[in-house]
Order: C-alpha cells, then sequence, then structure tokens
C-alpha cells in the first residue's frame, strides 16, 4: 500500500485527479443546508455581535490560533458542539485508506482542525469538518484550503463507508465556505462575511448541523438558549 502525502500538502486539483470527485455547481444538498434560519436567543445574539466586533477590530493583526481561540471558539460555544453522545474534537488526528481512479490503495493521514463526531472520548463518525487559515494575508500557492478540507472529507466519507453527505467549511479570515461531499461530487457555497451581519447565518448554518447530527443520533434537539 502506497504511503500517501498528509492532508495539509493537498491541492484541490489533485484530489480531484487522483480520487475522481468533480464540483457541483447546483448541489440540492447544499442549498437545503444554506437556507437553516434558527431563532437566536438575546444572549447568544449578544455574543455573536460581540465576537464579530471584536474580530473586524482585530482581524488585520490575528494569526491562525488567534482566529481559533478568540472567535471561532466563541461561535462554537453558541451553538453547543458538546454532547453525551458527540462533541467538537480539536485538532483530532486521522488516517484512513482511499483508493484512486486507477484502482490503487493508499494510506493518507493529517490532523483535522475541528471535526463533529459520535463518540464523548473516541470520535467514531465524522459527520462535520472545520479548517481554519491565517487571516488578511497573502497565505502563498502552497496553501489550499479547500483541498486539505476536501482530501480529510474522503477518509471521513470512507469510514461511514458513504452512506450519507460528509459536511466541512473552511474559514480563511472572516470568510466562511460551506461544503458538502456527497459520492462523487462536491459543492462549496459563497462566502459568508463573519465580520458582518453574516455571522447569524453562520450559527444558523452551523445550528443546522447539530441538528442533523441529532436525527442521525435519534436525540431530541432544540435550540440552545
Amino acid at each position: 500500500m502506497t504511503k500517501l502525502k498528509p492532508f495539509e500538502k493537498w491541492k484541490t486539483q489533485e484530489v480531484e485527479n487522483t480520487f475522481g470527485i468533480s464540483p457541483d455547481y447546483n448541489s440540492p444538498t447544499l442549498f437545503s443546508w444554506l437556507q437553516a434560519n434558527y431563532p437566536i436567543s438575546d444572549r447568544k445574539k449578544e455574543a455573536l455581535i460581540e465576537a464579530k466586533d471584536k474580530l473586524l477590530k482585530y482581524i488585520s493583526f490575528y494569526n491562525e490560533a488567534d482566529i481559533s481561540f478568540f472567535f471561532i471558539s466563541q461561535v462554537m460555544i453558541c451553538v453547543d458542539f458538546i454532547e453525551e453522545k458527540y462533541r467538537a474534537y480539536a485538532q483530532l488526528p486521522m488516517k484512513g485508506t482511499l483508493i484512486d481512479v486507477d484502482g490503487n490503495e493508499g494510506e493518507v493521514n493529517g490532523i483535522a482542525e475541528m471535526v463533529i463526531a459520535r463518540g464523548k472520548q473516541i470520535p467514531e463518525t465524522p459527520y462535520f469538518f472545520l479548517n481554519e487559515y491565517k487571516p488578511e494575508k497573502k497565505t502563498g500557492s502552497e496553501s489550499d484550503p479547500l483541498g486539505q478540507l476536501l482530501i480529510a472529507m474522503l477518509v471521513a466519507q470512507h469510514k461511514n463507508n458513504e452512506e450519507y453527505p460528509i459536511y466541512g467549511c473552511y474559514v480563511n479570515g472572516r470568510n466562511w465556505h460551506f461544503v458538502v461531499l456527497e459520492d462523487k461530487k462536491y459543492a462549496v457555497s459563497n462566502a459568508y462575511n463573519a465580520t458582518d451581519t453574516d455571522i447569524m447565518e453562520i450559527y444558523s448554518i452551523l445550528m443546522e448541523i447539530k441538528h442533523k447530527v441529532h436525527l442521525r443520533l435519534n436525540l431530541p434537539f432544540s435550540v440552545p438558549v
């Protein structure tokens, strides 16, 4: 079995060519996900606005760790992905075996920035991936957030036996792009700007992921207050 390069070295075109996936510009799954519209309590709204305003003020100075700690974590706390049967895992090591377009097996591994997965200690079934990147700066041709996200999502798809879509998001500075991988097709949303009113849409889109996880695990669902 061939050992393939780690997640952070993959570019989108390489993932497409190696594993035979292609973009879908009219994905009903992505469209439906992005229509999510959940009520937001006053307390949550205040927290999101405060986080948004600080991001707007400091976005030019934050590095990747700053964005993750001071902003993304605040949004994820509002949604609350910590539950008894699943939770958010940060800096999760992952590896898996993938089959390329020629039928050859290869092992790929890497670190997923954040994964929502079944299990409270050991991640079992991955549902959603989030990768974040440095803000407001030229990241260089070597950086391809979509390619790095897609290869991790392919590993999750294989682990889940392709039973349902894999959802993801990559954050580049203030911009959030939501991604769906379904069979051999992937779809990417337009950017949602977290420094303006898009922050409320980002919250609802993430809440829809929580709803989907609860449906799959047959758990009661309610919007956090």
